[in-house]
């Protein structure tokens, strides 16, 4: 579109031009737009239909996961070697729940588990049992011993093998008497199940978890930001999951991962689901900081694409 046809005044004669300024109440003398001026507001005026159609989606950061961490097992909290604010790491021990008749329980299994004495008194009775069996065998042979000897010999000496065999079983019943209390034990200690920061605590040392409350810490993880937009179904359609999206964070524009996109419009409000993930192991982001997300398909779209 050329400049004669936004301003078609500039066509007209010297005549014309004085009687429309006559008629607006200028001086026949007054001074005429610059070129310059004039290519500043066309400039101007293809400029707003771009920004005017431009849709601008707010939001707040929001931690990646906010996580409500619990007992498994009801119980005392004997060890809180935490505080509200403390930076922990994915399996660090947050708390432990009193254990004291557990402790005492591994001990005795593990003592037991050690002990190989059975095992060996079983072993001693079968070489017995054998040595036995063997001389009558060769007794029998030259006719001095009868069946029946023979017969009972076999018999101990299988009941020998038995034992020791029940032994052997009974030994690794105890070990695996041990991996049970260890295993008793280390749900009575509460893990961190991600890298985050411990932001509330329920209960303080000395308090009783029980199974309907067993809530003890709220950590979230904030080394990734989570942010939620609601688009229209046409910029919806128009995103690709797997390309990254800018996203405006105060003065910062990010680049954000999708990590969802609803498939379903919502029929109330027309919008769709977007849940855009930001990167902050730096940790310079805030949780809760408004951002935005320009959702003008031929722009932002565009130039995530390039």
């Amino acid at each position: 579109m050329s400049i004669t046809r936004i301003f078609p005044s500039w066509r007209a004669s010297d005549g014309a031009r004085q009687l429309r300024r006559r008629q607006q109440g200028l001086r026949p003398g007054g001074n005429v737009p610059s070129a310059s001026t004039m290519w500043a507001i066309c400039a101007l005026l293809f400029a707003v239909p771009t920004i005017s159609s431009a849709q601008v989606t707010h939001s707040f950061t929001e931690p990646f996961e906010v996580l409500e961490i619990a007992a498994a097992e009801a119980g005392i909290v004997a060890e809180l070697p935490i505080r509200q604010g403390q930076h922990v790491q994915a399996g660090e021990i947050l708390a432990v729940l009193d254990h004291d008749v557990l402790q005492a329980s591994l001990e005795l299994a593990q003592l037991r588990a050690e002990s190989h004495a059975q095992i060996e008194a079983a072993q001693v009775d079968v070489r017995l049992k054998k040595s036995q069996l063997d001389k009558l065998s060769l007794i029998l042979a030259g006719g001095h011993a009868s069946t029946n000897e023979i017969e009972r010999a076999t018999a101990e000496y299988q009941a020998a093998l038995a034992a020791l065999k029940l032994a052997e079983e009974e030994h690794a019943i105890h070990a695996l008497e041990v991996r049970q209390i260890e295993a008793q034990l280390e749900r009575r200690r509460i893990r961190s199940p991600v890298d985050g920061v411990i932001t509330h605590i329920h209960k303080r040392r000395g308090e009783y978890l029980s199974g309907n409350d067993p809530q003890l810490i709220t950590l979230v993880q904030l080394d990734q930001l989570r942010v939620k937009f609601y688009v229209t179904t046409e910029v919806a359609t128009n995103l690709s999951p797997t390309n990254p999206i800018p996203v405006q964070v105060g003065t910062q524009v990010i680049m954000g991962a999708v990590d969802f996109l609803s498939p379903v419009t919502d029929a109330d409000s027309g919008t769709v689901r977007l849940e855009v993930v930001l990167s902050n192991r730096q940790g310079t982001l805030r949780s809760g900081i408004p951002c935005h997300l320009t959702s003008n398909e031929p722009l932002s779209v565009q130039a995530v694409r390039n």
